[in-house]
């Protein structure tokens, strides 16, 4: 009985270390989701000549934290630098048009 008991003990143990590594794996993947999301957002940002001094920052420091292990903070990094980078485009594309309301006709 305890020879079954530790068996089902060890088995447990090694079983819980996969579901550890697995779920290390799902945040390496969702970092680097959010990073590609957010180097996407900031070149299109740039490409329109709308880069916001905030992104690329944002992107080094969760670049530092997923090097740290700590990918929680490194995606939310990464989704704040993607919000950065859709609001310069949506700036961009207003500045592009707002002008004409200023212009004197």
């Amino acid at each position: 009985m305890t020879r079954k008991l530790w068996i089902v003990s060890a088995a447990t143990i090694v079983c819980s270390g996969l579901n550890v590594g697995t779920a290390l794996a799902a945040d390496q993947a969702a970092y680097d989701a959010a990073c590609k999301a957010a180097e996407s957002a900031r070149q299109s940002a740039a490409e329109m000549r709308y880069e916001w001094n905030t992104i690329k920052p944002l992107i080094e420091k969760a670049g530092v934290a997923a090097q740290a292990g700590d990918y929680e903070r490194a995606v939310k990094l990464c989704d704040e630098a993607r919000k950065h980078g859709e609001e310069a485009i949506a700036q961009a594309k207003h500045e592009s048009e707002a002008w004409k309301l200023s212009a004197v006709r």
